[in-house]
């Protein structure tokens, strides 16, 4: 979480020509899912400007298709999502994965 927190220099930051294919992914995890949530959802997956954006559209992702579908499909799409994120190895949370979230 700290990196989404934290200023970090221009070159430490993900290629911003990254985002278009990132974006189409939380489209495609999403876009089985009807309703007027999905669509809402869908909207500001379209117009999110950078990949914090869409890293704090994760849980909503997990919600619509969790309802539409199941939790266990939410979790493995949400997983393909999170392999668009760094990953921090030091100091892991004495509760686990959360299921791998």
């Amino acid at each position: 979480m700290f990196w989404l927190l934290a200023p970090a220099p221009q070159e430490a930051a993900p290629p911003r020509n990254r985002l278009p294919a990132v974006r189409e992914d939380f489209l495609l995890a999403v876009a089985d899912v009807p309703g007027a949530a999905a669509h809402a959802l869908r909207h500001r997956i379209v117009h999110a400007h950078s990949l914090r954006d869409l890293w704090h559209l994760r849980a909503e992702v997990f919600n619509v298709v969790g309802i539409e579908h199941a939790q266990g499909e939410a979790q493995q799409r949400l997983l393909r999502l999170n392999r668009h994120f760094p990953v921090r190895s030091a100091r892991r949370s004495q509760f686990g994965s959360l299921g791998g979230l």
